[in-house]
């Protein structure tokens, strides 16, 4: 009897993937993802960047890059950021997609599909809400994001993978007391991309692969 409740769900997940490798090649892009390249540089100079102290000087920019190699791959982005003079940049908190901005999936986690061959993240996931900021009179409009802490230097460059779909969002960098963000951040009007709350198609053997976890998962507490 437990044999064939057994044969009935591993069924039941196969006849699933099979309809998701259906299904998987229809187009769920989020707002802002075209199928080409997005990049663009922000910079203090331009007013795009909003920044204090020695940062606050030509010099200081935001470089992204989103790509994608094909259809068959997840997306890449990339994130280059450079600050005009000392102090050199300690952490950085890149903004994420939280329960609340909808599409079709929850929270962004650090965990592929979300987050593949990134650099190790500052334990845990922060939730904001106003948090405080060095110049104590803005109000920030990140409300999830991801936070890498950084040896001392002028440049940081940050790559990883990922499945999801970019939206607009945030970044913000501090230096002792030294602190820079994008305008946006505080009710402006310039963004990074973001990883969002929708996939891109996953191929079906990305889905068949996920399947195949789910089952290992299933036995595992089994026997556990």
């Amino acid at each position: 009897m437990r044999r064939n409740t057994q044969l009935k769900l591993v069924r039941c997940l196969v006849a699933t993937a099979i309809l998701l490798v259906g299904v998987s090649g229809s187009r769920c892009f989020a707002d802002i993802w075209t199928g080409v390249p997005i990049s663009d540089t922000l910079t203090w100079a331009d007013t795009e960047i909003i920044a204090g102290g020695a940062w606050a000087a030509a010099g200081t920019e935001f470089f992204y890059n989103v790509t994608r190699a094909d259809l068959s791959s997840p997306l890449h982005y990339y994130y280059e950021f450079t600050v005009a003079d000392a102090p050199g940049i300690s952490h950085m908190i890149i903004e994420v997609s939280s329960a609340a901005a909808g599409g079709d999936l929850g929270e962004f986690t650090v965990l592929p599909p979300d987050y593949i061959n990134g650099p190790t993240v500052y334990p845990g996931a922060y939730d904001w809400d106003d948090p405080g900021n060095p110049s104590g009179s803005y109000e920030w409009t990140m409300e999830r994001g991801i936070k890498f802490e950084l040896t001392s230097g002028s440049t940081w460059i940050l790559e990883f993978d990922s499945w999801r779909a970019p939206m607009w969002g945030s970044f913000y960098a501090k230096g002792g007391s030294i602190y820079a963000f994008n305008t946006g951040l505080v009710g402006g009007d310039d963004f990074i991309p973001v990883p969002n709350s929708s996939y891109v198609p996953l191929p079906g053997a990305v889905l068949l692969g996920m399947l195949g976890l789910g089952i290992a998962g299933w036995k595992l507490r089994k026997f556990a």
